[in-house]
């Protein structure tokens, strides 16, 4: 019994300690097939040419998943497919390169699926569109303000 109580109480901790990232669903940035995670699409990018992901089913409440590898500061928009701004806190998101927690509304609003649109924050900034992104993340990345 003590046995029993021992590798209980080991597993609990290992299972703790593991964290909600290594649990989650998309905490890898790859194109496996059955990861929810996608690159975003190769696109020139400025403030006024925007860039649009696919249309992607949303599985849940949580933040869109966002890695900014292009070395610009993104202004992301987060849009339901029916093409309603579903954007938390505004029209956009500013995001920094890294990874990120994007504000939206799309199942809230009774949606399923949704697209970002992406372009340049700043005047006179352009080029190549580069990471990845996911309509759910369960990741602990900050959000994007």
């Amino acid at each position: 019994m003590k046995r029993k109580l021992i590798a209980l109480s080991l597993s609990m901790v290992t299972v703790l300690t593991m964290g909600t990232t290594s649990l989650a669903k998309n905490n890898s940035d790859s194109n496996l097939p059955g990861q929810i995670i996608r690159d975003l699409p190769t696109a020139f990018v400025t403030m006024k040419g925007t860039a649009q992901t696919k249309t992607r089913a949303k599985e849940d409440k949580s933040g869109h998943y966002i890695n900014n590898t292009s070395g610009m500061v993104l202004r992301v928009s987060s849009h339901a497919s029916s093409g309603q701004n579903t954007t938390g806190g505004g029209d956009s998101t500013k995001v920094s390169t890294g990874k990120w927690r994007i504000s939206n509304y799309v199942k809230e609003r009774g949606y399923s699926k949704c697209y970002l649109k992406i372009n340049t924050y700043n005047f006179g900034v352009r080029g190549m569109l580069s990471g990845k992104w996911s309509p759910d993340s369960a990741g602990s990345y900050p959000y994007a303000k």
